[in-house]
């Protein structure tokens, strides 16, 4: 059995592990988005079985990965969740909110990079945040703890970019 098999194998049956923690953070970060008044569509999902093996494989062949570890460490969207604004100027109260109830792994990233913006352009394509995150274990419940341990990515756009993916 290959490495990537391994890992393939290893996430089916972690599968409901990520599909869970996203499920958790989308409900907290649904639930005070929300109470803040703040209009958006929020999903989240577990990385599809097909589409990883996929990634793993182009990514495999550069010779990226020598143990299983070295999947994991690379492959950050296991568990996703996607909040599209329908206003994007509220981006920075989302901001606020998303560094109050998660640990953040590592700073967010925009996209495209602001330093990078071609002004000239009217419309630059994809543009998102992107969080790295895990739930803060004080505000899971005892049977939830485990969870904290997921690293979670969530990507905030606006409806547009939500209905264009």
């Amino acid at each position: 059995m290959s490495l990537i098999d391994d890992f393939m194998s290893r996430y089916i049956k972690e599968y409901d592990f990520y599909s869970q923690a996203a499920s958790l953070a989308a409900q907290s970060l649904e639930r005070d988005l929300r109470s803040s008044g703040i209009r958006c569509i929020v999903t989240h999902r577990a990385k599809d079985v097909s589409r990883l093996a996929d990634k793993c494989r182009q990514r495999a062949a550069k010779g990226k990965y020598a143990v299983i570890q070295d999947i994991y460490d690379d492959i950050v969207d296991l568990a996703g969740v996607r909040v599209a604004l329908y206003f994007p100027g509220e981006q920075e109260q989302v901001d606020k909110i998303v560094n109050r109830l998660f640990g953040l792994i590592e700073p967010k990233r925009e996209f495209p990079n602001p330093a990078e913006v071609n002004q000239g352009k009217r419309f630059s394509g994809y543009s998102a945040v992107h969080y790295r995150v895990r739930l803060s274990e004080h505000e899971l419940g005892s049977a939830d703890k485990r969870y904290a341990e997921a690293r979670i990515e969530i990507q905030v756009a606006s409806v547009l970019m939500h209905a264009w993916s």
